[in-house]
């Protein structure tokens, strides 16, 4: 009896949980490089910049775009930047 009420909650909590989507028509693009930092300047800084002023510049230039800052965490490329590109649709990426 326990388990059945146990699958029913956790069943009917999976139908009112809500979490992001992509949505049909929607595009994604990954971009991924090697930032060249000036001397000075830390990869911290370089994050930092990038969040708060490269990506809320691109989204707001590009209405239906989000855009994402990524980093990896480990491997041989440990300093490789990525950054992922969420469009509604083709025709806000062609704009």
């Amino acid at each position: 009896m326990k388990k059945g009420f146990l699958c029913l909650a956790f069943a009917l909590l999976s139908l009112f949980s809500f979490s992001q989507t992509v949505h049909k028509g929607s595009l994604i693009s990954v971009h991924s490089a090697t930032p060249t930092l000036k001397e000075g300047v830390t990869m911290e800084d370089f994050v930092k910049f990038n969040k708060a002023t490269v990506i809320p510049a691109y989204e707001k230039a590009f209405p239906g775009l989000k855009m994402y800052l990524t980093k990896r965490l480990r491997g041989q490329d440990s300093s490789r930047m990525g950054f992922i590109l969420m469009f509604d649709s083709e025709a806000v990426r062609d704009k």
